[in-house]
């Protein structure tokens, strides 16, 4: 066994993420969340997968989702975590408030956005999203 290969499963089996239960396949390539998120599938794919492991589910090597909403509080309680550069990959063409890591561009954006996407405004049209 090669480096790369002793640190794949490493990371696989022993890293920060090795605890969170999730199919093999997606602990190994994500394949099968790729391709659902490719065929816009992925919100069923991700019901499937809650369904079978519980609340908190490994999709990608270095994917979580989570599906617990007090587990979501306290994710996003805090604004230290940087973003991936996934958000880098996206086709957009100018930066904007789900691809920037400027911190005083999103803050800026975010104040923009809040009133409309605050906890209570949704709840008041929960009935309309569910439509």
């Amino acid at each position: 066994m090669d480096v790369n290969n002793q640190e794949m499963c490493g990371y696989v089996f022993l890293g920060p993420l090795s605890r969170i239960p999730g199919p093999l396949s997606a602990r190994l390539f994500g394949a099968p969340y790729f391709f659902a998120k490719l065929t816009g599938q992925a919100s069923k794919y991700l019901l499937k997968m809650h369904s079978f492991y519980g609340p908190i589910v490994r999709v990608s090597p270095n994917e979580v989702s989570v599906a617990n909403t007090e587990a979501i509080k306290k994710i996003f309680s805090t604004h230290k975590f940087k973003k991936s550069v996934l958000y880098k990959n996206s086709i957009t063409l100018t930066e904007d408030i789900f691809t920037t890591d400027n911190e005083e561009f999103n803050k800026m954006r975010r104040s923009q956005l809040n009133s409309g996407i605050s906890q209570h405004n949704l709840v008041g049209i929960e009935n309309v999203i569910i439509e």
